[in-house]
């Protein structure tokens, strides 16, 4: 199971680039991390922290369970990540990734956060050749 934001969305964003792109990246970095080390450690009640309400009632711990199986069944465990994009919407923003998994070199990664503080994450989203078999 995966929680999937519309690649529509995004076509309708604006690409934020230096000073704005940064700004971002200063509050969704720590919360990215902590998600993907939440999905290797398999800690929901920490990743649980992060989750804007929507998000949370979408993705109690069974449903996070079942997602950690199947990211450590196709993909393994995550090994870093790159920014591909960062795009605003109306009142979030994309954060794009391309994700190195233990058993996929390239998984793209969609968080999308709160724009308003505290900054939270309220999409989420993960696809590969791996994940899609």
């Amino acid at each position: 199971m995966a929680l999937i934001l519309s690649l529509a969305a995004c076509s309708s964003g604006t690409t934020l680039t230096g000073d704005e792109r940064d700004a971002v990246l200063a509050y969704s970095e720590p919360l990215a991390d902590a998600l993907f080390e939440a999905f290797n450690t398999g800690n929901y009640v920490n990743l649980s922290a992060d989750l804007g309400e929507d998000l949370k009632a979408a993705m109690g711990e069974e449903a996070f369970t079942t997602l950690k199986s199947d990211l450590d069944t196709k993909v393994g465990s995550y090994q870093s990540r790159e920014v591909t994009s960062v795009i605003e919407l109306k009142e979030d923003v994309v954060v794009i990734y391309t994700a190195v998994y233990a058993n996929a070199p390239e998984v793209t990664v969609r968080l999308v956060f709160s724009l308003a503080e505290p900054h939270q994450i309220t999409g989420l989203w993960f696809d590969s050749p791996e994940l899609r078999k």
